[in-house]
């Protein structure tokens, strides 16, 4: 399992990043960890699935869509850490803020938790690029967004 980076491994990430835009991190996460996340991630599906309609409780939202090939499907979940305290953690892990700091600093702000559903066979399956971060308040908490 992942822990902690070696400086070499670190460079590769950094370089990834300045060059190509992303980096691959292999075995950030243990086989158990993502079999883990998939468990929950189908459990979220289901309770998602399980609403006539779209359904919001506070910042906690599911949404579903009528697709003219596939019928009622779950597009994506805002906020599942609100209820599913496992999404909470992987959200919170340390891990992320190892790999992050090098290249983004230490203050770094959680905009939003998502998890997206690409339907097969479906219609609606793209999850279009936007800009939301405009409307962001304190606006002050937002800057340099790139």
């Amino acid at each position: 399992m992942f822990s902690t980076l070696n400086d070499t491994a670190m460079d590769e990430i950094i370089r990834n990043y300045t060059e190509k835009g992303y980096s691959i991190v292999r075995n950030f996460a243990s086989k158990n960890e993502i079999t883990e996340l998939s468990k929950i991630a189908s459990d979220l599906e289901i309770e998602g699935l399980s609403h006539h309609s779209s359904f919001r409780h506070g910042n906690f939202l599911f949404l579903i869509q009528e697709d003219p090939k596939k019928g009622k499907i779950l597009r994506f979940c805002h906020w599942p850490c609100y209820k599913y305290p496992l999404f909470e953690k992987y959200r919170t892990d340390p891990r992320f803020l190892e790999i992050l700091e090098p290249i983004l600093g230490n203050n770094l702000k959680s905009l939003t938790n998502q998890i997206i559903w690409k339907t097969p066979g479906s219609v609606l399956s793209s999850y279009g690029y936007h800009q939301d971060s405009r409307f962001r308040r304190p606006m002050n908490a937002y800057r340099n967004m790139n």
